[in-house]
Order: structure tokens, then C-alpha cells, then sequence
């Protein structure tokens, strides 16, 4: 997941392509802070206007104190966990501190999204809204999984083309030599 985000000259962390990462600020419990609202819980499924937009997001923000190099003023470094929370963690990792937890939503039909741009969708009528999602983060496999199929189906149609060329050049140049030696004898 820290190789997919990148911080930005903020600290503000963002996709390769400068999106920024939205999450919900927590407090020292792990508790989503509701910033005052009244709004449902984010992580109930059963919500009926799909939860997410209730709470407000905030930008994933690990700014590094130019003071004192920590991240936020007090943490030596952060991490983010399999259930989308990030970590401060100080004093060589015995202190661990929820700071926000990714938004991560679902779609009732993810398959009817809008793609507007390659590899980035977006919500429409027929996916309808967003829902909470409890699922789990792992480094690693979102950037292996952003791949462009029809580009791989080219180069994958080209090489087999040179191969049958290929295959073809050398199945001539065996039967030319095949005539050239049945010429000399």
C-alpha cells in the first residue's frame, strides 16, 4: 500500500497519478471521529443511503515536521495494517497510534461503473451508491492489478505473429538447404 501512495510536497499522500487518498480521522481508541455530525456508522452494512458520504473524509496527510523530522511532530514512522488503518508509531514501534482509516467503499453493482479514465472508476445510476467496506488492504497487489489488458493482448498477438514468421523463415531456409544438398550429391 506505501508503494501505491506517494506524499506530495504536503505530506498528503496520493496515487501515481496525484489522486489523494481520502480516509476518516480516529481517535486514540480507533473510533471514527464524526466530526460533530450526527451521521450513521460508517462501518454498518445495513445503511440505507450506503453510509460513506455521511461521515466527512479527509485528506491521508503524514506531514514530517521539519523541527524534528517525525511524522506529525511525534511519530518515527507510520504503517497501514490489513484493515485500512493507519499507524503512527514512535518510540522505536511500542507506541502505536490510529491516526485515520482508509475509505474504502463497495458498489451493489461495481461491474456498471464508469471508467473515465483508464484503470479509475467512478459511481453512476446503475452502480449506485457507495457502500462501507470492510475489506482488507495489502501491499503490493493494487499496482499488479492495475494492468492494461488490451495493450497485453496486443503484444501478446504481435509475438505470436513473430513467432509464426520466424517458424516460417526457418522451415524455408531447412528446405532450401534440404534442395541445395540434394543438388551437390
Amino acid at each position: 500500500m506505501e508503494n501505491f501512495f506517494i506524499p506530495d510536497g504536503n505530506g498528503t499522500y496520493v496515487t501515481k497519478d496525484g489522486y489523494k487518498v481520502q480516509g476518516y480521522i480516529l481517535d486514540k481508541s480507533g473510533n471514527i471521529m464524526n466530526s460533530g455530525s450526527a451521521g450513521p456508522d460508517p462501518n454498518n452494512p445495513n445503511m440505507p443511503d450506503g453510509g460513506p458520504g455521511e461521515i466527512a473524509t479527509t485528506d491521508v496527510t503524514m506531514w514530517l515536521d521539519p523541527s524534528n523530522g517525525k511524522y506529525l511532530g511525534k511519530y518515527d514512522e507510520w504503517k497501514i495494517e490489513g484493515n485500512g488503518v493507519v499507524y503512527g508509531k514512535n518510540k522505536e514501534g511500542k507506541v502505536k497510534d490510529p491516526l485515520f482509516k482508509l475509505a474504502i467503499v463497495n458498489f451493489h453493482n461495481p461491474e456498471a461503473m464508469s471508467m473515465p479514465e483508464e484503470n479509475y472508476f467512478s459511481k453512476n445510476e446503475a452502480s449506485g451508491a457507495p457502500v462501507a467496506s470492510n475489506a482488507e488492504t495489502r501491499s503490493g497487489l493494487l499496482e499488479k492489478s492495475n494492468v492494461d489488458f488490451r495493450q497485453n493482448i496486443h503484444l501478446l498477438q504481435q509475438a505470436k505473429l513473430q513467432l509464426q514468421v520466424t517458424n516460417k523463415i526457418i522451415s524455408s531456409n531447412k528446405k532450401l538447404l534440404e534442395e541445395a544438398l540434394r543438388l551437390i550429391e
